[in-house]
This record gives C-alpha cells, sequence and structure tokens, in this order.
C-alpha cells in the first residue's frame, strides 16, 4: 500500500527535522508561492504569533499592569512563545506518526 510517505521514510532524522523547522516558519498549508508568498505568509505568521499569545498577555496585563511583578512579566514574554510552541508539537507528532505509518504500512489519521 502506498502511503505517500515512502519518499519521507528514506529522510534522515536530521533532515526530517530542518523540514519539520521549515514548515513552521514558512508552513506549507498557507497555500501562496511566489511574490504573494512574500507578503502573505509573514502577515499570516505575524497575525497568529500574536493572536495565540494574546490570552495569556491579558491575563498577565489584567493582573499587573505595570508587569513590576516577574511573575507577570515571564507571563507577558511567554506569550509570544505559545504559536511556535504549538507548532512544533504538531509537527513532532506528525513526524512520529508517520514514522510508525511508514513502518507499519498503514495510513496515518492525524488528529
Amino acid at each position: 500500500m502506498n502511503t505517500g510517505l515512502d519518499q519521507w521514510a528514506s529522510f534522515s532524522a536530521g533532515r526530517k527535522i530542518t523540514l519539520a523547522v521549515g514548515e513552521i516558519l514558512f508552513p506549507s498549508w498557507i497555500g501562496t508561492q511566489g511574490c504573494d508568498a512574500l507578503f502573505v505568509i509573514p502577515l499570516v505568521q505575524v497575525f497568529f504569533w500574536t493572536m495565540a499569545g494574546l490570552p495569556l498577555t491579558m491575563i498577565a496585563a489584567s493582573l499587573d499592569p505595570r508587569l513590576s511583578s516577574p511573575f507577570t512579566a515571564g507571563l507577558f514574554c511567554s506569550g509570544s512563545l505559545v504559536y511556535p510552541a504549538l507548532l512544533a508539537f504538531r509537527l513532532w507528532r506528525m513526524i512520529r506518526e508517520s514514522d510508525a505509518s511508514t513502518r507499519t504500512g498503514a495510513i496515518p489519521v492525524w488528529k
């Protein structure tokens, strides 16, 4: 059975990680190419990066508006790391599941 992951199975672990990081920086699911991609991908990335961390920054700002406490300042700064962490976790799971799929020959079911 051809799952479409045969080429993926032949890649080394370092190559898979490089492709995953590239997918985090320039996601293929946005679906733009060429000159449009130069404007659309960064715009979408900045929007999602901002929106994913917004709840943490709003909580930090409501707890301590001046961010004088190290806890609220850390919470405020960690808000910008939520989106890359979510992407990295999701891509790690996809790599793991695709490796298992190529070993067993079963079609992957990504949840």
